[in-house]
């Protein structure tokens, strides 16, 4: 069951980075564009206006000056252009911030698993340790060899045995 959980959070993972990858590249490309073409347009129907409408150099610097008010409206559609482009970035890094966080939440997650299976190696190493002890108290007591044993903490110690493995057991 976990793994199955562990596998829909991957692909949930990976449909959302996905997603992340395409939309923020197509969101601002589109009204970048717009305005491009409508500056050129812009600039194509001023040139043709003034080259055909105005004749001579000094009436069409003349006329050019009318338009001094253009230089600031370029310089505010540029100061627009830099907005627009320090809130792309403070979004891309909004993005980045929970591309983080989500990050440090699956260490957490994988950190927990380590810790888990450690534990769970570790018992069974002492459960695996114990039952030899057990059984090794076994043979030789059924063996014949009861001069191996000491008669008196014998019968303690494999009683301790015994209880320390229902403990682990139980756990």
């Amino acid at each position: 069951m976990a793994s199955q959980s562990a596998a829909s959070t991957a692909a949930s993972r990976l449909s959302a980075s996905q997603s992340l990858e395409q939309g923020p590249e197509q969101e601002p490309l589109k009204p970048f564009l717009f305005f491009i073409a409508l500056v050129a347009f812009v600039l194509l129907a001023y040139v043709v206006f003034v080259w055909n409408l105005v004749d001579g150099w000094a009436e069409r610097g003349q006329f050019g000056d009318m338009f001094g008010a253009a230089n600031t409206l370029f310089s505010g559609l540029a100061f627009a252009a830099l907005f627009f482009a320090l809130n792309l970035q403070r979004k891309e890094l909004c993005l980045q911030r929970h591309e983080l966080k989500e990050t440090r939440a699956e260490f957490a997650r994988q950190t927990q698993a380590q810790t888990e299976h450690a534990n769970t190696a570790l018992r069974a190493a002492k459960i695996q340790a114990l039952g030899a002890l057990l059984q090794s108290y076994t043979t030789l007591s059924q063996g014949g060899h009861a001069n191996l044993i000491d008669p008196i903490s014998w019968p303690d110690e494999v009683l301790q045995v015994k209880n320390q493995l229902k403990l682990l057991i139980q756990d």
